[in-house]
């Protein structure tokens, strides 16, 4: 319904749907007949970019594609497989000998504070 995204991210065009479930959290979810159409260009290229402007506001973008959760980052997609009703996703960033890279994990809803303190790496809230 946002004009922004225009006629090529129509659910018929695409195989997907776009719904902000919370301001700060945006879902895909992948019509059940399509395979991996997030992966596609340009969608895949579009979704890394949302990423990363979500990503510096503490948001995130899951693709949800036949009940598999994917974690779209600026420079790849996360398979997180499966999850179940206490899992959660946390995101942060890490120092590796590469540099700063984020990083995603699936821990239970009980783990999430954990992932919150100061010294782990991880500065971004759990969805």
């Amino acid at each position: 319904m946002d004009p922004r995204l225009g006629d090529l991210w129509k659910p018929n065009k695409c195989k997907m749907v776009m719904v902000a479930e919370t301001p700060l959290h945006v879902v895909i979810y992948v019509d059940k007949g399509a395979h991996q159409p997030w992966m596609q260009e340009p969608y895949f290229s579009a979704l890394r970019e949302m990423s990363a402007r979500g990503y510096a506001a503490g948001g995130m973008i899951t693709v949800l594609e036949n009940k598999e959760t994917i974690v779209i980052l600026p420079d790849q997609g996360v398979r997180m497989g499966i999850l179940e009703s206490d899992d959660r996703i946390v995101m942060g960033e890490m120092t590796t000998p590469e540099g700063i890279r984020t990083v995603v994990r699936k821990v239970k809803a009980d783990q999430v504070g954990d992932f919150n303190q100061i010294g782990v790496g991880w500065t971004k809230p759990a969805i």
